[in-house]
C-alpha cells in the first residue's frame, strides 16, 4: 500500500482516488484496509468467487472484520452493511 501510494504520488494521482483490490487474503486485506486508511476510496474488491463494487466507496472496516478465515469475502455480510450505499456484487 505504501509502495502504491508513493506511486501515485510520483505520478502526480489526486488524494482521494479511486482503487480495485483484487485479492482479500492477508496481503490484499491488509493492503486495501491501509489504503483505507490513506484516504483511497475502494470502489472494490475482487477475490475467487467474485467482485464487490460501489460507486461511492465500500464499507472497508466491516468487509475486513467479516471476511472469512482463507480471505473470501463474506457474501452474507453485504447486506448487512448500512453504509446507504448500492453494492454490487458479481460473482
Amino acid at each position: 500500500a505504501a509502495a502504491a501510494d508513493e506511486a501515485w504520488k510520483l505520478k502526480g494521482g489526486k488524494e482521494g482516488a479511486s482503487v480495485v483490490i483484487q485479492g482479500f487474503g492477508c496481503v490484499g486485506a491488509s493492503c486495501v484496509n491501509s489504503l483505507y486508511n490513506m484516504g483511497y476510496k475502494v470502489v472494490g474488491i475482487a477475490d475467487v468467487n467474485g467482485l464487490v463494487y460501489c460507486k461511492d466507496g465500500l464499507n472497508i472496516p466491516k468487509l475486513v472484520e467479516t471476511r472469512l478465515p482463507k480471505g473470501e469475502l463474506n457474501r452474507e455480510a453485504f447486506f448487512q452493511i448500512p453504509n446507504g450505499f448500492q453494492q454490487t456484487v458479481i460473482s
